[in-house]
């Protein structure tokens, strides 16, 4: 039997895997690459015992030159090590709690094996260490599927190379057009990873070609493109993505693919627009203005298939943005012109020198440095699923370090969610409150010196009264004192901000919730009314589930209990009830327990406006006449994650 706590971190919904929904264009795709994984490379890896004994000079040119130094009788073994450990299950599960539903992966042409070639690729294909098919499998068919995550595939090796770079499948140079059987073999291996995984709910489609060179051939490039996309559409629907050659990734026709492909459905064109390579004279300015606005004014003038970034990054050339507060400006203004695409995965989720402020490593730009402890009956206090414990700021109650600004830009935050480091789970026997991330328990106990209480992580005891706490209507109750925030900044001490203060339920200071809570809701000025289904204000009825709402602070969505529905707000600002869709971006609202305000994330600004019908309008505070409409009153029934029937 799966451990109860273990359901609460699983994504399906109620509609199926994300993929479906990626794949019909109503949720865009927005990820992060598993690169130097099953395509190694040693750039991003250096410290991993596949290069340990390979020359500086041959490690940096990808996988082939480094067996061709190991031989299969040492490379097999060490590239099977890497393979199985460096991208994992808990991977996936880290990349899904953080919000992102796509993984794009890259792979070689050796990945299917090479008794179908012969002659020179048979001895190319034979050169690479073989077996890491397994490990795609268990991508798509397993860890993908568990944790509701979308999986692209990215053909980086083509035989031949398209590119000459270290991952492709490069041997001596750029040789993929020079022969129909390298392109016959690429068209082959696309057809064979679409035949193995069709039938898989987390698989998304493939990426045709990755960085062809501009010393391919343009014609042969079409070409293949067309006779894929034709042999493929035979029996599949799944994504495709077209790539231009490196320097045609921008708005245009010919070269620049704008108008290729018309009548294809299911087809992605892709760019990789990294502010790197050829930004190296840009100054901060420069990359902030010309740089960034050049991408948002390319995006604006495109006019073909959806633009999908399969590769972009923060990184920027030398010493720039080395100030935290200019770097966030940076980070904010890039964020929010990459979201106007179709899709996005960022490169990449991992890499040597995690930990340190690696830009390159997006799982350190969200500080998901620590992989969660392994549960047994030994460890496991907590018996609820797992719990996103959140403070008025909307950030998750963590015990750790958390220093990370990313995510808590709005521009993150309005996309994936709150930033949530750490997950709990709640023991309500023996009233503890336990980390999932290091094992501890929540604990609070008087420091004479300081003349307060401390809170902070400690070894589980069911006998230690410090780790005791009480969870009901937006309180964490602890020796009849309130957990408070004396900083809600999310770069405050976590230890430090923490305060046990007198309970009072108007204090924000002291609001808590978990990640999804049942609730009515009325407006401040008409307490004697609940809403409704309907949409209306009526008197409140115990038995009435239509009058209960299940707010979901960590998907940013309100759904009615009695009739299933969400909430929506549209771009005409009109509210109603609505089927529920994952990802559906009208459908995600924000409770602000300072303002008291059901804020539209998707329309920055306006909030849930209760006059007459309700509707979308702009936010209003007091002391402006309008802001009655908007002051709602959300009354705490019940928290579902703690109730038995939720997850047994």
């Amino acid at each position: 039997m799966r451990p109860i706590w273990l359901a609460g971190l699983l994504g399906a919904s109620a509609h199926g895997h994300i993929q479906a929904d990626i794949r019909a264009g109503r949720v865009p795709s927005r990820g992060v690459n598993l690169g130097g994984w099953l395509v190694a490379e040693n750039w991003m890896t250096p410290s991993q015992k596949i290069w340990a004994n390979v020359p500086a000079a041959k490690a940096a040119l990808g996988e082939y030159h480094a067996m061709a130094v190991l031989g299969h009788g040492v490379g097999d073994a060490l590239f099977d090590a890497h393979r199985r450990t460096f991208i994992t299950q808990a991977d996936v599960a880290q990349i899904a709690a953080a919000g992102l539903n796509t993984v794009r992966v890259p792979v070689g042409y050796w990945i299917r094996g090479c008794s179908m070639y012969s002659g020179d690729l048979l001895a190319q294909c034979s050169m690479f260490a073989p077996g890491g098919l397994q490990y795609l499998d268990a991508l798509v068919n397993v860890w993908a599927k568990l944790f509701n995550v979308a999986v692209f595939i990215s053909v980086h090796g083509a035989p031949g190379s398209q590119n000459g770079n270290d991952h492709s499948g490069v041997v001596d140079g750029i040789h993929w057009t020079d022969s129909t059987t390298n392109v016959q073999a690429t068209t082959d291996l696309v057809l064979f990873l679409v035949r193995r995984y069709q039938g898989a709910s987390a698989f998304l489609g493939v990426g045709l070609l990755n960085e062809p060179g501009e010393a391919v051939n343009e014609g042969v490039l079409f070409q293949y493109y067309k006779t894929t996309y034709a042999a493929v559409r035979k029996f599949s629907d799944c994504v495709l993505s077209v790539m231009p050659r490196t320097y045609h990734q921008f708005a245009g026709t010919g070269s620049e693919m704008g108008d290729f492909g018309r009548g294809m459905t299911n087809v992605w064109v892709e760019w990789h627009p990294y502010l790197i390579w050829g930004f190296e004279s840009y100054s901060e300015a420069k990359l902030l203005g010309a740089g960034i606005d050049a991408i948002a004014a390319n995006i604006k003038k495109w006019s073909g298939h959806p633009l999908f970034f399969g590769e972009w990054s923060f990184v920027t050339p030398g010493k720039t943005f080395t100030n935290a507060a200019a770097y966030a400006v940076f980070q904010h203004k890039l964020l929010s012109t990459v979201n106007a695409a179709q899709g996005w995965t960022y490169w990449t989720w991992k890499a040597d020198g995690d930990g340190y402020g690696n830009r390159w490593s997006l799982r350190d730009l969200l500080r998901r440095m620590q992989y969660p402890v392994t549960f047994t009956a030994a460890n496991a206090v907590g018996t609820s699923p797992s719990l996103a414990v959140l403070q008025v700021n909307g950030v998750g109650l963590t015990a750790i370090a958390q220093t990370q600004s990313l995510a808590m830009d709005t521009a993150w935050t309005d996309t994936f969610g709150p930033l949530v480091s750490e997950r709990w789970s709640y023991n309500p026997s023996t009233q503890q409150l336990q980390s999932l991330l290091t094992g501890d328990c929540l604990d609070g106990y008087m420091e004479p010196a300081l003349a307060r209480y401390v809170v902070h992580g400690y070894h589980c005891d069911a006998t230690n009264a410090n780790q005791k706490w009480t969870i009901s209507n937006h309180q964490l109750v602890h020796y009849g004192l309130c957990l408070s925030l004396a900083d809600a900044s999310v770069n405050a001490d976590p230890t430090e901000s923490k305060r046990m203060e007198p309970c009072n339920i108007t204090d924000t200071a002291q609001f808590f919730t978990l990640g999804q809570e049942i609730a009515r809701v009325r407006i401040a000025m008409l307490p004697s009314r609940v809403l409704s289904s309907k949409l209306t204000f009526d008197l409140p009825s115990q038995s009435d589930l239509t009058q209960r709402w299940l707010f979901n602070h960590v998907a940013y969505t309100v759904s009615n209990v009695g009739t299933g529905l969400c909430l929506s707000g549209n771009q005409n600002k009109a509210v109603r009830l609505a089927t529920c869709i994952t990802g559906n971006s009208d459908q995600r609202w924000r409770f602000n327990p300072s303002t008291s305000q059901l804020e539209h994330v998707q329309y920055d600004g306006f909030c849930l406006n209760t006059y007459n019908t309700p509707s979308l309008s702009p936010c209003r505070t007091a002391p402006d006449a309008g802001a009655w409409a908007q002051t709602l009153q959300i009354e705490w029934l019940s928290y579902p994650q703690l109730t038995s029937s939720s997850y047994t």
